[in-house]
């Protein structure tokens, strides 16, 4: 329920689902019956109601087929990267001593880290896709953060999506066929945007990424300053 109302983690500001702010309950997308063997012995059951795509199709058309077992995979493949992370920040806060005087500043990122790793595997991520999302990358800065305490290198990341910052591209752009804008500006200058993203990298790299379709620049825009001041 908080990773569908996008509340609840750590280090980044709510961020509810888009079906959420369109009031669509639960029933809405778990509509596949399921009766269990077993009752009462008074004629009682439980019942579940697993999600199905048919859901998704049925309101937004058959070009949504398949997107949530693509969300279901970039999701599994973001949390297994960064799982030797967590684990190897337990192990090196472990050999610090809690006297030590940046103990308590690791263990705040280690937690932070952990804490957000739990939410997103134990509340089904993909309830909430930009969200977690969100929580991972954030968490992937803590454990960062964690390292650079430390003059430690981290263990190599794998590519993520969900951790490079390539997922809105990844999970329903090119799905979807969405259009990117063919132009970018800067202080009034247009410039193609396919070039930029081949020179700079992915999305993440020159937009702060929040809720479905909120997508800015970074503020101080420091990422457009490295080429174009100075008159180029």
């Amino acid at each position: 329920k908080d990773m569908y109302e996008g509340r609840g983690g750590r280090g980044i500001p709510d961020m509810p689902s888009p079906m959420h702010l369109a009031q669509v309950d639960c029933v809405a997308c778990h509509i596949v019956e399921e009766r269990p063997g077993a009752g009462t012995g008074q004629g009682a059951h439980g019942k579940t109601f697993k999600a199905s795509e048919e859901a998704c199709i049925k309101c937004h058309g058959k070009k949504y087929a398949g997107l949530t077992g693509d969300w279901k995979k970039e999701l599994d493949m973001a949390v297994e990267a960064i799982a030797p992370r967590i684990k190897d920040a337990r192990d090196m806060l472990s050999q610090v001593p809690a006297d030590a005087p940046n103990f308590a500043r690791l263990k705040h990122l280690y937690d932070a880290a952990q804490y957000n790793y739990d939410f997103v595997r134990f509340s089904t991520g993909i309830h909430n896709i930009y969200y977690s999302a969100k929580l991972l990358e954030d968490m992937n800065k803590s454990l960062n953060s964690f390292y650079i305490e430390l003059k430690k290198t981290p263990p190599e990341l794998p590519k993520a999506s969900l951790l490079d910052g390539t997922f809105c591209a990844t999970l329903c752009h090119a799905k979807l066929s969405v259009r990117m804008p063919e132009e970018v500006k800067y202080k009034e200058r247009a410039m193609p945007h396919s070039l930029h993203i081949e020179m700079v990298g992915p999305c993440g790299s020159c937009h702060v990424i929040g809720r479905h379709k909120d997508i800015s620049l970074k503020a101080d825009l420091s990422i457009c300053k490295t080429c174009h001041e100075g008159g180029m």
